[in-house]
């Protein structure tokens, strides 16, 4: 009920995709900065927020743009939503608050998991503190555009990719 209310509920409806990998990092191989594409058989190729809402289940929202939050601004709500036995917000300690929980104190857990599992996949164990800022008013948390995040986060980590600078992460599903 609490996901569907903050919109996610397409989420739930995703099917297991199994990544290839060596695919992926050829796409992504593809891109060129110039023409902001991929170049697949010579054409140009862009992923729109429309086959974000297709192929995630997030739905195509128009809502505001996520914008790296101040730490100091939620240094209160990143004291409650941290791992208490690590100095970052776990996944496992995610997981451990979500349980039998009433709605913000499911719904900040499981919002950060999901953009951390998923919107904005890492290889990390944990979520960027930068994502505070989304969850820190449950009632807005609708109406930030994750089909814009996923899609940005991804682009970003192309580029760096092709640029060789990082590994290649984010929602791959969208390659």
């Amino acid at each position: 009920m609490y996901i569907q209310l903050i919109g996610l509920g397409g989420l739930l409806k995703t099917p297991i995709i199994k990544i290839r990998r060596v695919l992926c990092m050829a796409i992504a191989n593809s891109y060129d900065a110039e023409q902001d594409a991929f170049i697949i058989n010579g054409r140009p190729c862009r992923i729109t927020l429309e086959d974000v809402a297709h192929i995630t289940g997030m739905p195509p929202c128009h809502g505001k743009k996520h914008v790296p939050s101040n730490l100091d601004d939620n240094m209160e709500l990143w004291k409650k939503l941290k791992d208490r036995n690590d100095t970052k917000i776990t996944f496992k300690g995610l997981l451990a608050k979500m349980k039998g929980d009433s709605t913000p104190n499911f719904v900040r857990p499981f919002v950060l998991y999901t953009i951390g599992k998923y919107v904005c996949r890492t290889k990390e164990e944990y979520v960027d503190n930068k994502y505070i800022g989304i969850v820190r008013n449950v009632e807005t948390i609708k109406g930030t555009n994750l089909g814009q995040l996923t899609l940005d986060y991804l682009m970003d980590s192309v580029k760096n990719f092709v640029n060789g600078e990082a590994i290649l992460e984010g929602n791959l599903p969208l390659l």
